[in-house]
């Protein structure tokens, strides 16, 4: 089987399934999918791509759909001939799967101070420290960069819908659970079992990342705490308990989030796993952002899981972020190293073993037909008194006897033309 770059296998297939009136052709690149379903004359298309949306750095105060919104844009533009930006029958959206250490900055981080490299462990600059070391590329700056990146990612998923070819058939199913992922026992093999802990975010947290640095003086990588920082946070927030910090090992603890509950939790206890399957396809609802590798172990895991149980050549989408976010979700191996995304690994170390072993059970629901015997799980909390704003919201309104939309200053029915001599 031919690789791509990144060396997954590259898969086109063209997948239909008729349920009702609804037709859903499907492409499947390595982590990307498409759907494309036509109903009653509307269209509309869904996507998978493992990439950041942060091409434009955080210099950028305007509200922008970035690279992953540029490729919608170029597609709806393309399917919907005529119309303006965000009009028209055809929705083009494109999604996130596991993108959790994936840049579209390509070109590296360098110090900005001094144009050297700072693709170390602790992406530090010696001059500068964390906030010099950006990421950049491959276009001259973050808008062209956006564009470069938007345009890749809308030119491939418009080749494999191009070339898509085969078609998939069978009923829909869905697998739903409420699950406290603080007090998750996983059974890591046939000796040795672990727990998941409360949540807690470690100083790399703090750090930022190349596509994203903090302003203070924390770096990635950090495995020992700062006396400094502890006590500031001790004398505001209170100590983290012996437990969690003995359960979140390697990582230091900044901010033991599963022990503040004032005026709420500052973290999620009980999240929500899904998996929805329409005939061979099987999209996983990571309530996260895995990374690459946490990603393929998941996939190959719930589709062992499909085949063992007799539902075979099960495609198995990741798609990330969906319902509620609980930071990022690195593999064990990661989480030793302690960079951004392991820091910001909150139910701790073995967070992954706990995701692939409730991933691994929905499945087995759905392939033996047992999901109504599945355990709906604890209820999430409702919160009906939200935050209160320290500064009031302002209303924007327009002046007494005006509304937005009035003509301020008329155009003249006619202009006369003036030429200027030349020089």
């Amino acid at each position: 089987m031919k690789e791509s770059k990144c060396g997954m296998p590259l898969i086109k297939k063209n997948f239909l399934s008729c349920w009702g009136k609804l037709k859903l052709p499907v492409i499947v690149f390595g982590p990307i999918v498409w759907f494309s379903s036509r109903s009653e004359g509307s269209f509309f298309s869904y996507s998978w791509f493992a990439i950041h949306p942060v091409s434009m750095n955080n210099s950028n105060h305007l509200v922008n759909s970035d690279n992953m919104g540029y490729a919608s844009y170029l597609f709806e533009q393309e399917k919907n001939k005529g119309y303006l930006p965000g009009q028209g029958p055809y929705v083009a959206a494109f999604a996130s799967s596991n993108l959790g250490d994936v840049s579209p900055n390509i070109l590296g981080p360098h110090c900005v101070n001094t144009g050297e490299s700072c693709d170390n462990a602790n992406s530090s600059c010696p001059i500068g420290g964390s906030s010099m070391c950006i990421a950049m590329g491959p276009g001259e700056d973050m808008l062209n960069s956006t564009q470069i990146i938007g345009r890749i990612i809308y030119q491939r998923a418009k080749e494999l819908y191009a070339s898509a070819s085969q078609e998939v058939t069978g009923p829909l199913a869905a697998a739903h659970q409420w699950v406290n992922m603080t007090d998750v026992t996983v059974q890591l093999n046939s000796t040795h079992m672990a727990k998941t802990c409360k949540p807690a975010l470690g100083y790399s947290f703090a750090a930022g990342t190349i596509d994203g640095f903090g302003n203070l003086n924390f770096t990635q990588g950090t495995t020992v705490g700062d006396p400094f920082w502890d006590s500031l946070r001790d004398q505001i927030l209170g100590k983290p308990s012996a437990e969690i910090k003995e359960c979140h090992k390697p990582k230091p603890i900044l901010l033991h989030t599963g022990e503040l509950t004032k005026p709420h939790p500052w973290h999620p206890d009980i999240v929500d796993v899904q998996i929805i399957t329409i005939g061979s396809l099987a999209i996983t609802a990571i309530p996260g952002e895995l990374t690459t590798m946490s990603g393929r172990r998941l996939r190959e895991a719930v589709q062992t899981e499909f085949a063992t149980n007799g539902m075979q050549n099960m495609t198995i989408v990741i798609s990330g972020l969906c319902n509620v976010y609980t930071h990022y979700i690195t593999t064990f191996e990661e989480y030793q190293a302690q960079r951004y995304e392991a820091a910001s690994t909150i139910y701790g170390p073995h967070t992954l073993s706990a995701y692939i072993q409730l991933f691994r059970g929905l499945a087995k629901a759905i392939a033996t037909d047992t999901v109504a015997n599945l355990s709906r799980g604890p209820e999430p909390p409702f919160f009906k008194q939200l935050i209160a704003p320290l500064i009031p919201n302002v209303v924007d309104r327009a002046p007494t006897g005006k509304t937005f939309g009035d003509v301020l200053q008329p155009a003249k029915p006619t202009y006369r033309v003036v030429r200027l001599p030349k020089r």
